[in-house]
This record gives structure tokens, C-alpha cells and sequence, in this order.
């Protein structure tokens, strides 16, 4: 604030900030946005749309005990393997690739961590074996067998594969989100679109279910295991004639890996990506009657009964932006513009299609 009086720039004059989610710069009572949106109701907050999807799923990943000891263990395979220049050798003699580590910065960047286990998972195996020839710490030596006991899991066949799924879709809308060319209606496309696959995701359990069977079946001679590991429940203790509830417990492990891991993945990942672009969403909603008037005149082409009903609900969009703007636009003024707009826009797309027509 100091630094924007220190060189004339009048607060009055902003019309939008962005910044990174920092607590500092983003918190909604102290941050900086905060603090200008205080002094400037028109100066809208928008946070950084990549760095807004990398937290969905930095958080996403620490909400869920076995997601996080799964990426933890990722990042184990590479520090056993890069902790060693005789280690490493081995590693890309056996295998032909190398690992990667988990990035916290670039949370989507971790499907180079996660692809490799995806392509050479047997031959992973076969390096950490291998290893057991070498001179390690006891340290070293649980790790290696940890590890050992982990890629034989049919928990690490599934999980693989689902994560490496869910971090397809999300690389490819974080480098999109970086793009120095993309809009705001282009981000809040790519953010939907991701919901939509994410959703997808979740509804094709028996799928990736039965392609971790078929992997496993390739595998089996190996020692891979072909079903998921019973584990312990606790039992709470009732009281007399309480009847004891089994309704978050499942006799069918795959069933409870389903509901308990998968499901709940999943939907905490979905929510934080839609938490997370509110803010987005409610700053395109007001600009976007703008840059929709094409998809407008098209509708109003395609159906006619519909020809009255777009005009005013371009004046009622115009009504709200005026008020949000009342210092800078005059709502009359603006109206006008925009129906003028509308009508270059349709005659333009008139002229286009008469000029397709043989």
C-alpha cells in the first residue's frame, strides 16, 4: 500500500488484483486482497488459477491417510534409488527410465513420478531385489524390503493406476491454465471439464478394477498379489443393548477400498477444485454476457421463440454491471453499446453464413 502511494497510483483507479493463494496476500480478513477490497469494492480479487489447482490437490492428497502414505512411498522409491550413484545405475540398466520425485510446488507435475511405476512396475521390483547385494544400513535394507512388499500390493496396482488417471486430467488443465493466451471463459471451460472427468473417473470403479485384475494376472508369476489385503478394524465398545453399527464396514475388501479410498478421493478432489474456482466462476458470470453475444444471435437464429427473451437478459446483465461500476459506466450508455455490439456481431454472422451457402 505504501509503495502504490509512493508513486501516485491511486487505489480508486483498480479494477481487478491477482495473486498467489498465500495466506498473506490471499486471506479473506487480513490478506492484502482483503485489505484493498476494504478500500475498493471494484477491485475484484482473482487467485492464480494454476496455483488454485495445485493446492486442490496438495490438499486433496492430505485429507486421506492411504493417499498420502501412497505418494509418500513414491517419493521413498526415488530417494532410495537417487541416494546412490551405484544405485541409480542399476535402477535405469534394469528398468530404462528413471524416477522422478514428487513435486509439492507443481502437484500436477507428479505423473512423471507416478508413469514410470505405470510402465515398468515388474522391473522396479527387479531393481529394488537387486539391491539387497549391496552394502546398505539396516535402515536402508527395511527400506528396501518395505518397498519390496509395497510393489507386490495389489493396493499399489490399483492405486497406480487411479492416480495416474486422475493426474492425466490434471496436468493437461494446469498447462492449459498457464497459458499466456487463455481467458477467463476459457479457464472456467477447462475447470468444468475437469470436474466432468473427475467425475467420470468416479463412476468407473469396476473398470480400473478390472484392469489392475488383468495387469495383476501378467504379474503373477512375479509374486504380485491378485486381491486386496484384509486389515484390522477396531471394534468400539457398546453399551448394553446398543446395537453396534456396520454400516461403514464391508465383508468385500475391494467394496471397502471402493468406498473408503477411491469415493472419498475423489470427492474431495472434486471439492476443493470447485471451492477453489468460486471466486473464478462469479467474475466470469458477470463479464461473460459480454464475450456470449455470438452464442446469443445463434440461439435467437436457431430458435425464434427465443428471439425476445436474449435482449432482456442482456439488458438485465448490463443493469447489474452498471450498478457494480456505477462510477464508471452509465447504465443507459452501456445497454446501448452492448445492443449495438449485438447487432454487429449478428449481421457479421448473417454475412458469414450467406456467403457458406451455395
Amino acid at each position: 500500500m505504501d509503495v502504490l502511494e509512493q508513486n501516485g497510483i491511486d487505489l480508486k483507479n483498480c479494477r481487478g488484483q491477482g495473486y498467489d493463494n498465500g495466506a498473506n496476500m490471499s486471506g479473506i480478513y487480513k490478506g492484502v486482497q482483503a485489505i484493498i477490497l476494504q478500500k475498493n469494492p471494484q477491485a475484484l480479487y482473482m487467485p492464480c488459477s494454476a496455483h488454485s489447482l495445485n493446492l486442490a490437490g496438495v490438499h486433496s492428497v492430505e485429507s486421506l491417510v492411504e493417499v498420502k502414505n501412497y505418494h509418500g512411498r513414491v517419493q521413498s522409491l526415488y530417494n532410495l534409488f537417487s541416494g546412490s550413484p551405484s544405485r541409480w545405475k542399476v535402477l535405469i540398466e534394469t528398468t530404462g527410465l528413471s524416477l522422478h520425485q514428487t513435486s509439492q510446488t507443481r502437484w500436477s507435475a507428479r505423473i512423471e513420478a507416478v508413469k514410470p511405476l505405470v510402465k515398468r512396475s515388474r522391473e522396479i521390483l527387479e531393481s529394488l531385489k537387486k539391491l539387497r547385494d549391496f552394502d546398505l544400513t539396516a535402515d536402508q535394507l527395511n527400506e528396501v524390503k518395505s518397498l519390496e512388499k509395497w510393489v507386490h500390493s495389489f493396493e499399489f496396482i490399483v492405486m497406480t493406476i487411479f492416480w495416474y488417471k486422475t493426474l492425466q486430467s490434471i496436468n493437461y488443465v494446469s498447462l492449459a491454465l498457464q497459458s499466456e493466451n487463455i481467458s477467463l471463459d476459457d479457464e472456467m471451460k477447462l475447470i468444468k471439464t475437469l470436474i466432468e472427468d473427475l467425475n467420470r473417473l468416479r463412476s468407473s470403479w469396476p473398470s480400473i478394477l478390472n484392469e489392475a485384475r488383468l495387469i495383476e494376472s501378467g504379474l503373477a508369476s512375479f509374486g504380485f498379489q491378485s486381491e486386496f489385503v484384509k486389515k484390522r478394524t477396531k471394534k468400539r465398545k457398546t453399551f448394553h443393548e446398543e446395537v453396534r453399527n456396520t454400516a461403514h464396514f464391508h465383508e468385500d475388501e475391494a467394496k471397502e477400498f471402493e468406498v473408503s479410498i477411491f469415493n472419498t478421493a475423489l470427492d474431495t478432489l472434486i471439492q476443493q477444485v470447485s471451492d477453489r474456482f468460486q471466486a473464478a466462476e462469479k467474475t466470469t458470470n458477470m463479464f461473460s454476457f459480454l464475450w456470449s453475444l455470438k452464442s446469443l444471435v445463434i440461439l435467437n437464429e436457431e430458435e425464434p421463440e427465443e428471439s425476445v427473451e436474449a435482449p432482456i437478459q442482456l439488458e438485465e446483465k448490463c443493469k447489474v454491471l452498471a450498478q457494480i461500476y456505477a462510477t464508471d459506466v452509465e447504465e443507459e450508455k452501456l445497454i446501448e453499446e452492448v445492443r449495438h455490439l449485438d447487432a454487429l456481431k449478428r449481421s457479421n454472422l448473417l454475412v458469414q453464413k450467406n456467403l457458406l451457402l451455395p
